[in-house]
């Protein structure tokens, strides 16, 4: 698909942000003790799988995730002992 410039930028922004997010979820789902939570984390971390793939096709390229704000994230979670409750 041709994109202008600054959509295909904007896109590919999009785009790295769902790739970074379902890492996240899927390391949150990793190590969540509790099996509704874990379910909720990998539904999650699908869902953004699936925005990357739909990006992916109008941008035509494959990116790298954020991985600065993946150490981050699982930073957080493990100082902090998150446990949310997501149901």
């Amino acid at each position: 698909m041709d994109l202008k410039k600054e959509v295909k930028e904007e896109f590919i922004r999009f785009q790295r942000n769902e790739k970074t997010e379902s890492i996240v979820y899927e390391r949150l789902a990793s190590i969540e003790k509790d099996e509704s939570n874990r379910k909720v984390l990998r539904l999650i971390s699908a869902e953004e799988k699936a925005h990357y793939a739909t990006l992916k096709k109008y941008t035509e390229t494959d990116v790298a995730p954020d991985k600065l704000r993946i150490a981050k994230y699982y930073w957080l979670q493990e100082s902090w002992v998150l446990h949310l409750p997501l149901n």
